[in-house]
């Protein structure tokens, strides 16, 4: 009976040494999945959601700071100057 007992007792620790090397395996494997899957999101470009967020809010500053910018431009440009290339429209103008 004792070596029943002996036996059962080997195979209880067997068994649970076995548990905490599945573990131990479960946790490896889980470590090596999620750092597979941050390598393939950050080589794909993707951008955290704040990361996102801070962008847009500095893009919508700048096209604020360019819309006042272009307020500014063109109050301070003659009404008869052409932006485009730089001339001066003439058409508006009499000449002697």
């Amino acid at each position: 009976m004792t070596d029943f007992k002996t036996i059962l007792n080997d195979f209880s620790h067997l068994v649970s040494g076995m548990s905490s090397v599945v573990g131990g395996v479960r946790s490896e494997v889980e470590e090596n999945v999620q750092t597979l899957f941050h390598t393939l999101v950050s080589q794909a470009g993707f951008v955290r959601r704040d990361e996102f967020d801070n962008l847009s809010d500095r893009f919508d500053q700048s096209v604020e700071m360019v819309t006042e910018l272009q307020q500014k431009i063109d109050m301070l440009m003659p009404k008869n100057l052409d932006t485009d290339s730089g001339d001066i429209d003439t058409s508006s103008t009499s000449k002697d």
